[in-house]
C-alpha cells in the first residue's frame, strides 16, 4: 500500500522511473537540491475524489510524477489539454479607486476623542487606542489631563513618573 510508504522512498521509486526531470510540459529542468521535487498527481486528488475514486487508486504510481514545486503549484488541479499543455490562467487585475481625501480637521478620525463627531466631515471616533492627542512625554506627564504611555498601559500609577522613580511603586 503506497499511502503507507514514506515520502523519501516514493521520491526514490519516482526519480528511478522517470528520471530527474520535472514532468511539467513547459519546464523540463533538472530537479535541484537546492528546490527539491515534489510529488504531482497526474490527474489531481479533488477531482479524483469527487470521481470517487480511492486513496489506493489516488496514490497509485501510474497516478504519480514528480515537478518542481512552482511548477506543480502554477498546474493545479488542472488536467492536460489534448496537445499535453495545461490551460494558462490570467488573472483580473484588481481595480482599486481613489483614496478617499483625508479630512483635515479630524485628521481622518485620528484626532477625534471616543464617541466625537467631525464637524467638517461627519465621521465618527473609530479608534480603540488611545488617539494621540492624549499621548505626552512620560517626563511631561501630570495624570489630570494627558496620559503618557506607561499610565496608559498601567505600568505607572496615575501619579507622575518622577514621583513613581523616587517613591517606588
Amino acid at each position: 500500500m503506497i499511502t503507507a510508504m514514506p515520502r523519501s522512498e516514493i521520491v526514490t521509486f519516482l526519480l528511478g522511473r522517470d528520471g530527474d526531470v520535472c514532468t511539467y510540459p513547459d519546464c523540463g529542468q533538472i530537479m535541484d537540491v537546492n528546490d527539491p521535487p515534489t510529488i504531482d498527481h497526474s490527474f489531481p486528488q479533488s477531482r479524483a475524489r469527487a470521481a470517487g475514486w480511492t486513496e489506493d487508486q489516488i496514490w497509485d504510481f501510474t497516478n504519480l510524477t514528480l515537478m518542481h514545486r512552482k511548477c506543480n503549484t502554477k498546474k493545479g488541479d488542472f488536467l492536460p489539454l489534448p496537445d499535453g499543455t495545461f490551460p494558462v490562467t490570467v488573472r483580473e487585475p484588481r481595480v482599486t479607486g481613489p483614496r478617499p481625501e483625508m479630512c483635515q480637521t479630524c485628521q481622518g478620525t485620528r484626532a477625534l476623542k471616543s464617541g466625537e463627531v467631525c464637524v467638517d466631515c461627519g465621521r465618527k471616533a473609530t479608534l480603540k487606542l488611545i488617539p494621540d492627542y492624549l499621548k505626552v512625554a512620560v517626563r511631561d506627564c501630570d495624570h489630570d489631563d494627558w496620559i503618557c504611555n506607561f499610565c496608559w498601559v498601567g505600568i505607572v500609577p496615575r501619579k507622575s513618573a518622577l514621583e513613581h522613580l523616587l517613591m517606588g511603586p
